[in-house]
Order: structure tokens, then C-alpha cells, then sequence
């Protein structure tokens, strides 16, 4: 195994192990995106052709908020001591530094996501169709864009003193169109009849993510090294 992928994993390891002995954090995250989807619940008729049209939009907007929180602590713990100096330090690729941080928000994000869906279905009394299956690649997909460019710009968002503002700011713009493809395909996931359409939104979040990944993984070590 080579060096560098030893200090992903070891990074990743560190990440989750941290995030769930505090467990604060993830549940706050949590708990705020289950807040966001009872609110919803309450503010629309359940038969009205809003709430129909919108589900799939407020669970997306549910999972965007709460992985937001989540991002902004991607490099929080080692600010805090200085630590993101000796990461820079490493003897390894950049890339693979950002590698580590980018599973460990994806496995967070993902598990958000795993957490809130099911009550998501509750709420809007929804059944698992045929169709699941695109369903589980659309929230993979999408949560492999938003870890990537989380990630990315959390860590160009760090040495500011309102960073969760900065990151906020640059990283909704850029990840609108992953979340419109998001809730496109979900609606299709969801139907229990009809055929499945705008299957170009599938291939935008695949492309999306090739995209993000590529370049986070070339320009993050000037962004470290800043």
C-alpha cells in the first residue's frame, strides 16, 4: 500500500472516529435537517398539487442545508491547533490529503441522507417503488458533488473568520445545478406510474462529478499550501 493512500485512509479514519465520538455535531446536523422537513409538512395542504410538485425539492433542500454543516467542519479540528500546517507537511500528494477529507464528508453526507429519507417517506406518504434503484444513484451521485465541492472550498473558505458564511456563499452557486438534477430525478424515482424522463440530468450529475473531482484533486495543493 502506497504512502499516500495510507494517509487518506488514516485521515479518514480520524474524521469519522472524531465525528461520531462527539456525536454533537452530526445529530445537530440532523436534527436540523429534520426540523426542515416537518416545517414543510406543516405549511402545505397534504392534498394540494403544491406538495405533490415540491416533495422531492424539500427533501433536497432538507439534505443541502444539513451537508452544509457537516462541510463546514471538514478542517475545523485542525485549525483549531494548527494542525492543517502539518498536514500540508505531509510526504505525500495533496491530492491524496484531499482524498481522505472527501470520503469522510461522502460517508456523512450519505449517512444524512440515509437518515432523513425514511422519514422523508413518512411524512409525505410515500411507498418504495421499482424505481429505487434510481433513486439510490441519484442521492450517490449527489452526494458525491457535494462532498467534492464541499470539501474543496471549505478548505479555501478555512483561514477566514466567518467561514461559515464564505462557504455558504461559494459553494450553493456552484452545486445548483447538481441540486436541480437532484430533484428532477427524484420526482421520476418517485412516481408509482409513468415512464421514466430527462434522463440528461443523470448525465449532467455524472459529469458534474467527474468535473469537481478532477480539478479538486489537481488545484488542491495550492489551495493548501495557501
Amino acid at each position: 500500500m502506497s504512502s499516500g493512500l495510507q494517509a487518506a485512509i488514516a485521515i479518514l479514519k480520524k474524521d469519522l472516529l472524531l465525528e461520531f465520538r462527539g456525536k454533537e455535531g452530526f445529530l445537530s446536523n440532523l436534527f436540523f435537517g429534520l426540523m426542515v422537513l416537518l416545517l414543510f409538512t406543516f405549511a402545505f395542504d397534504p392534498s394540494s398539487e403544491a406538495l405533490r410538485q415540491g416533495k422531492a425539492a424539500i427533501f433536497w433542500i432538507a439534505v443541502a442545508f444539513a451537508s452544509v454543516l457537516t462541510l463546514n467542519r471538514t478542517f475545523q479540528r485542525e485549525s483549531a491547533d494548527r494542525a492543517i500546517d502539518a498536514l500540508a507537511l505531509l510526504p505525500v500528494d495533496p491530492a491524496w490529503i484531499f482524498l481522505g477529507k472527501f470520503l469522510g464528508n461522502l460517508a456523512l453526507i450519505t449517512l444524512l441522507m440515509l437518515l432523513i429519507f425514511p422519514l422523508f417517506m413518512v411524512f409525505f406518504n410515500l411507498t418504495v417503488t421499482s424505481r429505487f434503484w434510481l433513486l439510490s444513484a441519484v442521492c450517490l451521485l449527489t452526494a458525491l458533488g457535494l462532498s467534492c465541492v464541499g470539501t474543496l472550498f471549505a478548505a479555501m473558505a478555512e483561514s477566514s473568520r466567518l467561514r461559515e458564511v464564505v462557504l455558504s456563499i461559494m459553494m450553493y452557486p456552484i452545486t445548483i445545478p447538481v441540486l436541480i438534477a437532484a430533484v428532477q430525478l427524484t420526482q421520476q424515482a418517485i412516481k408509482l406510474t409513468g415512464e421514466i424522463e430527462n434522463w440528461h440530468w443523470l448525465t449532467l450529475l455524472l459529469i458534474f462529478d467527474a468535473i469537481f473531482l478532477a480539478a479538486a484533486l489537481v488545484i488542491f495543493d495550492y489551495v493548501l499550501g495557501e
